[in-house]
This record gives structure tokens, C-alpha cells and sequence, in this order.
């Protein structure tokens, strides 16, 4: 496992401590990685989305 170090403005390191204190996370790093997981995997679908919609756009001869 890798070490990251983050700094961050006061509002969302509020909101983080906010998110595990009411109990959705276990602690900050658990919080982190949740939220790094979600944007790799909106990342890979936003990636494909677009990969799909230009061969689409190729096979329909408007590229």
C-alpha cells in the first residue's frame, strides 16, 4: 500500500471529518479511498462512454 500525504482547504477536510464522524467511514483514509475508488471508476466510464459514442459517430460515416 502507498502513502499519500494531502493537504487540504479547511471546508473539505470539515466535510470529511463531518462524513466520519456521523458514521459512514471508519476514519479519514477509509473516507479517501472511497472517494479515489469512485472517481477512477467514473473515470474508466467516462472513458468508455466516449470511446463507444466515436466509433458510433465512425460507423455512421459523421467522423
Amino acid at each position: 500500500m502507498s502513502t499519500l500525504t494531502l493537504e487540504t482547504p479547511g471546508e473539505l477536510a470539515n466535510g470529511l471529518e463531518r462524513v466520519v464522524k456521523s458514521g459512514w467511514f471508519v476514519d479519514e483514509n477509509d473516507a479517501v479511498r472511497a472517494a479515489l475508488r469512485e472517481l477512477l471508476a467514473d473515470q474508466r466510464f467516462a472513458t468508455a462512454e466516449r470511446q463507444q459514442l466515436d466509433d458510433i459517430e465512425w460507423a455512421l460515416g459523421l467522423r
